[in-house]
């Protein structure tokens, strides 16, 4: 283990705050999501990018991107939310071999009723303990990792 390139006390501060931190926004939306509406983040989730897509429509690829989330697991979620019938699978209208997920009425419904509980979640354990230059420096740094992280995935 002479090879490791150990955290530093300040790297390592960082890491462990930002779990922490992670952890807790992460468990108390879901479970205002589990108790609202039945439904996961990853859910939710996708049932708002949906939403807010051309025709209210995506390919599963798009999802697994914006997602960040691999295919396997977007078509498995997919499905579950077909069976509740908040989502349904279309043939891709220029693609016939591709498959989009499209919001239904139903899903429609559920995500109007369920982003009020939502959104005050995310503004208490969120939005509203940070102010504007912090939200800003946390969007800079978080976009720069998703972005060079997709890119080594790819």
């Amino acid at each position: 283990m002479e090879d490791v390139c150990w955290l530093t006390e300040k790297q390592r501060q960082a890491w462990e705050a930002y779990i922490t931190a992670a952890h807790l926004v992460e468990g108390a939306v879901a479970h205002q999501l589990r108790i609202g509406a039945a439904l996961s983040h990853g859910d939710y989730a996708l049932l708002h990018q949906l939403s807010v897509s051309p025709g209210k429509s995506l390919r599963m690829g798009e999802i697994a991107y914006l997602e960040a989330a691999p295919k396997s697991r977007i078509s498995y979620q997919v499905d579950q939310l077909v069976k509740r019938g908040l989502v349904r699978r279309e043939p891709h209208a220029e693609d016939g071999r591709g498959l989009v997920a499209v919001l239904t009425d139903e899903g429609e419904r559920l995500l109007a009723e369920t982003a009020p509980g939502h959104v005050a979640t995310v503004r208490e354990h969120f939005i509203d303990l940070l102010d504007e230059d912090q939200l800003d420096t946390l969007e800079k740094i978080s976009s720069q990792l998703a972005e060079r992280l997709r890119a080594n995935r790819a």
